[in-house]
């Protein structure tokens, strides 16, 4: 997400301070703790990080790129980062936010604990996850990547499967997969995110719908 032209472009474009380079980031590995160091420059208006969401664009755009065909210009991924960093920071500026739980992720978040472990708030690990649909084919593609507590990558992956029933099912396989990933790597206490709100709707709400039964 980094060595790659297109997106590096995106990172130099970026209105802030301390902005990754090939100097600074040998890695993809060392990109998100690199991100940290970045400020935001006035005219971007953000107090809250705005690193995840270029990581977290990048990420659905390349994915959109794969398996729909879709293309987007670095203005319309960068333009798109910053919208949904301040329509993160607006739906939460009148709520406190711990300082142990990541305040850099577009979605909502649900908390995940291994029974019978005891949280470990300055141990928290955090994954990310995504798929794409095909309706006409059914093909499904799948992606996440998990987090140490301090930004580094721990694990992440992707895979894709040629029949899944519906747009909710591969959001569910992604999430599943993230999870599954997080507990091979002995993580005890995760925090997931996912751009579904169906899915977060159903997991916060303790629903359950026939069709991911």
């Amino acid at each position: 997400m980094f060595h790659c032209p297109f997106a590096r472009r995106i990172w130099e474009a970026c209105h802030a301070m301390f902005v990754p380079s090939t100097s600074s980031v040998s890695s993809t590995e060392e990109l998100p703790k690199t991100c940290t160091k970045m400020h935001n420059l006035l005219p971007v208006g953000l107090s809250v990080p705005m690193y995840p969401w270029i990581l977290w664009v990048l990420w659905t755009s390349r994915n959109q790129l794969c398996f729909e065909d879709k293309s987007f210009s670095e203005s319309d991924v960068l333009t798109k980062a910053i919208k949904s960093a301040h329509e993160w920071q607006n739906a939460n500026t009148s709520t406190k936010i711990p300082s142990d739980l990541p305040k850099d992720c577009q979605s909502k978040a649900v908390r995940i604990h291994t029974p019978a472990v005891p949280q470990v708030n300055n141990n928290i690990f955090s994954c990310y996850s995504d798929a794409a649909w095909n309706s006409s084919t059914g093909a499904g593609g799948l992606g996440w990547i998990c987090l140490k507590p301090d930004g580094a990558t721990l694990v992440q992956g992707s895979t894709s499967t040629e029949v899944v029933a519906s747009v909710l099912i591969a959001e569910a396989l992604a999430l599943k997969a993230a999870i599954e990933a997080a507990i091979s790597h002995k993580v005890k206490d995760l925090i997931c995110f996912s751009n579904s709100k169906s899915l977060i709707s159903l997991i916060t709400g303790n629903k359950s719908v026939i069709e991911l039964q």
